[in-house]
């Protein structure tokens, strides 16, 4: 079995981590009225980005073998 490769993962997480930081930006800019310290929002994309990571390497991509249909032979 095959993980997604190193390079998808980091990917996803890195786009996930950065989302989740802006909307909790957006968020906190709109109840508090005053920008969220940066730190907080690196808190925050981090906080999403562990538990994505490990997510992520449980996914197998599929084979593409398992896409075929063996019952049904092809019409010639």
């Amino acid at each position: 079995m095959r993980m997604l490769p190193f390079w998808q993962r980091l990917l996803a997480t890195v786009l996930a981590m950065l989302a989740a930081s802006f909307i909790a930006s957006i968020i906190w800019r709109s109840l508090l009225s005053f920008d969220m310290p940066p730190y907080l929002g690196g808190a925050i994309g981090g906080l999403v980005a562990l538990p994505l990571w490990a997510l992520l390497k449980r996914i197998r991509p599929k084979d593409k073998t398992e896409d075929l249909d063996t019952d049904v032979k092809p019409e010639t």
